[in-house]
């Protein structure tokens, strides 16, 4: 996807099911970051998110920002 390669600060996308684009900062800005939190609630996004650590970016797209996040879950 644009945000995994772009050099841009912001990239508009178009999650799948949600009906309004949306703005995403781009890999890059995310990865040179002095620090980085991923906060997810539920279940599903926990099983999804172990599942992302052993995929590629672009498979996975949190999978090109996770070796250096702090992840913070909540049952929700």
């Amino acid at each position: 996807t644009e945000a995994l390669t772009s050099e841009d600060l912001l990239v508009p996308m178009r999650a799948p099911g949600a009906l309004e684009p949306r703005v995403t900062l781009s890999a890059k800005v995310l990865k040179d970051a002095m620090n980085t939190h991923v906060v997810i609630t539920g279940s599903e996004k926990l099983a999804a998110l172990e599942k992302a650590v052993h995929l590629s970016p672009e498979e996975a797209p949190i999978a090109a920002v996770l070796g250096n996040a702090t992840v913070h879950w909540a049952k929700g």
